[in-house]
């Protein structure tokens, strides 16, 4: 059951809005055509919220709370990519920001390669089964191509997913 959900995920990660690519809940069109931009940059409203200078500052504190700020997909895969080997970060609230399926799976990338997320609110953000089981196989022992143990996350103590549109099959 598991396993055929992790393709499900897989193959609609892959499918990307007018046929575009994905690879790991990442739109690789965008990230190949322009750099990720560090948060804070002041042409991107998912993140300009906080100047970039405000957000070196909070990227060193141990407590990141971002709750309803409106962050959409975007801001996850910017806010993501800056936390991937973040070492200060142990509490990150992303509650209330419709972050979505595309959010979540990207969430369970940052997951995967961050070794210190210990608390993760992702609460009321619109997050259904896919978005679920993309996080849950975050925790999941998984093999790379040449049979080595891949990345899975052994850290994260506290996930808070109230409020989603989950079902019983992914709680």
């Amino acid at each position: 059951m598991l396993f055929s959900a992790l393709l499900q995920i897989r193959a609609h990660a892959h499918r990307g809005e007018g046929g575009g690519k994905r690879e790991r809940g990442i739109d690789v069109r965008m990230a190949k055509k322009e750099k990720i931009p560090p948060p804070g940059t002041s042409k991107d409203p998912t993140t300009n919220f906080y100047t970039r200078r405000k957000w070196r500052t909070a990227l060193l504190q141990a407590t990141l709370e971002l709750q309803g700020r409106k962050i959409i997909p975007r801001g996850v895969l910017i806010i993501g990519t800056a936390l991937m080997k973040n070492k200060h970060v142990v509490r990150l609230d992303l509650s209330q920001n419709n972050i979505g399926d595309e959010g979540a799976v990207t969430m369970a990338e940052v997951l995967r390669k961050n070794e210190t997320i210990q608390y993760l609110n992702l609460a009321q953000n619109g997050i259904t089964d896919v978005g679920g089981i993309a996080l849950a196989s975050a925790f999941i022992p998984n093999v790379n191509p040449n049979g080595q143990p891949g990345q899975w996350n052994r850290n994260l103590f506290t996930i808070i997913l109230a409020g989603n549109d989950l079902g019983d099959d992914t709680l």
